[in-house]
Formats: structure tokens, sequence, C-alpha cells
């Protein structure tokens, strides 16, 4: 009787003793979820997966409040994945006390973000950015900031063959010779069956007298891209500059069929189709040359040439 009454107190001891023990198994986590400029996000789909054994998973999802939060969890480490529409899905290990409550902040970062934050980092995907904004002003005939930006461009990673081609150009514009053939052979160094450089070094020989180097160039040009619109235009002027204005239309017309964007060849047409006393096809170029580049180089020639035609 005696003994039986010694386990029963010894039970009821180890049962007192172990309540407290069985009710902290379980904790609790709150993790408040942001984005970059700590605004909560809301509606951030949270998985929890125990690093212990793969069978306990739980799914939670942010509030209002950018708050997720489970009240019973295991004393287990897990791994929780955050995940939203838009954003840059983030991984975190998180370990659940016994019985406490474990807070912890997650910053979400949109896709856009990340991709900015990368070119931080990487010096070539810097280099193409530059390269970018630079074909902005390139467009808009800013070549003075476009220069600027491509050279930046090949100072973060020089083996971007396009900046060296359009530096090329830009040096070309300016009759910067030398420069604009050293940039362009890099380009070609880079990337030997791209096109563009070799019809420009054709076109830099040609202003520089040499026309064995300028014959070379155009030919190697033509058999890397075949026979371009600024090819067809290149040999159009040799014939306007020899007097032969019906083989230089006949070459200008080619070249439009090919790059009907090539403006120069428009221009140059108005000028031969006033030769041949033809006005109103003088006009619908001179009008087509200054629609692709208002600002050009002969914009102010073809406006006077314009108001004179439609005066007559």
């Amino acid at each position: 009787m005696k003994h039986q009454k010694i386990i029963r107190h010894f039970l009821v001891v180890m049962i007192l003793f172990t309540l407290p023990l069985i009710g902290a198994v379980r904790g609790k986590v709150r993790v408040f979820i942001t984005d970059s400029k700590g605004k909560p996000i809301e509606g951030v789909k949270v998985t929890l997966i125990s690093q212990r054994t793969s069978v306990v998973k739980h799914v939670i999802y942010s509030n209002k409040r950018g708050m997720a939060t489970h009240g019973s969890l295991e004393n287990h480490i897990f791994e929780f994945t955050f995940e939203k529409e838009g954003y840059q899905p983030q991984k975190k290990m998180i370990k659940i006390p016994a019985g406490l409550l474990e807070k912890d902040n997650i910053t979400l970062y949109t896709k856009e973000e990340v991709v900015m934050q990368m070119q931080a980092k990487d010096p070539y995907a810097q280099a193409i950015n530059k390269y970018n904004q630079a074909a902005i002003f390139l467009k808009k005939e800013d070549y003075e900031k476009a220069l600027e930006l491509l050279k930046e461009s090949i100072s973060l990673d020089d083996t971007i063959h396009q900046a060296h081609y359009e530096i090329s150009r830009l040096y070309y514009l300016q009759e910067a010779y030398e420069d604009a053939i050293n940039h362009a052979k890099e380009a070609i160094f880079l990337e030997e069956n791209y096109s563009p450089p070799y019809r420009l070094l054709a076109a830099i020989y040609e202003k520089m007298g040499n026309m064995e180097e300028s014959q070379k160039y155009t030919t190697l040009a033509q058999e890397i891209g075949g026979m371009s619109g600024i090819d067809k235009y290149n040999e159009a002027v040799k014939y306007i500059n020899n007097g032969d204005v019906d083989s230089a239309i006949r070459l200008l017309e080619e070249a439009l069929q090919i790059d009907p964007k090539l403006a120069d060849a428009y221009y140059q047409l108005g000028l031969s189709y006033i030769n041949k006393a033809e006005k109103e096809k003088a006009i619908s170029n001179f009008e087509k040359y200054l629609e692709l580049v208002p600002e050009g180089q002969n914009a102010k020639t073809a406006t006077s040439l314009l108001e004179f035609l439609k005066k007559q």
C-alpha cells in the first residue's frame, strides 16, 4: 500500500513537471514584410518547410500591415519562401524557439530593382546600360552626349563591338579619321561578321583619298552582308560626281528599296530631280528627307529648296 502511494506521488510530480514542457514544444513566428521603401506588402505567400522533416509544411499570407503570422509551429528550423507576383522570390532559414515568439523582417525587391542591383555589380551590364542610353541620344542626334556615354561604355567593358562601331561613326562625322579607323577595326576584331564597320572603313578611306583601301573594305562588306543600301548610295554618289545623273537616280532608288530610311538618298534624289527639271519628284524627296531627319545636316538647304520649288 505504501509502495502504491509512492508510485502515485511520483506520477503526479512527473505530470506536474512535464506539463510546462509539453506546452513549450510549439512556438510562434511573426514576419514583417516590406518593399524597398519600407512599405508593408499585403498578400505575400509564405511557405514554411521544416528542415527536420519535409512532411511538415505550412502556407500563410501577409495581411494589410505586411504581417505573416503562425501561432503553432514545431520547434524546428524552417525554410521560409516569400513569393508575390512582380517581386523577386526570397528564401530564409528561421529557427522556431520552443514556446516563444520569433520575430523577423524581410524586404522584397521588385524584379526591376533586382536587375538594377545586378547591373550595379556587373561591369558588362553597366556597359550595356550606357550603350542603350547612348542609343537614345544618337536618335536625337545629340552626338556629343552619345559619344560621352559610348566612351563610358567601353571603359566599363571593352568587348561591345557595337559601341566601338558607333564611336567610329561619330569620329567619322567629326572628320577625326584616325580615331574612327581605330574603333572600326576594333569592332571588326571583336566581331568579324558584323558588316557595318567594313562599310564605314570604306567611306573613311574614300574621304582620305585612299581608294584602294576603300574598295577593299567595300568588297569585304559585300561578302559579309551583301549589297546594302549604303553601298548603292555610295555608288550613286560616284555617278553624281561624274555627272551621270540618270545612273545616280537608278542607284539611289535601289538604295531606298533596300533601306527606306536612308535619308541622304532622298536628299540626293531631290537634287538629282532638280537637275532633270522634275519639280514634283524633287519636292517629294525633299519632304521625305525632312520627315526622317528634320534637324539633319542638309535640313536647312532642303527646306530652302522646297520653299523655292513650291513657289514655281
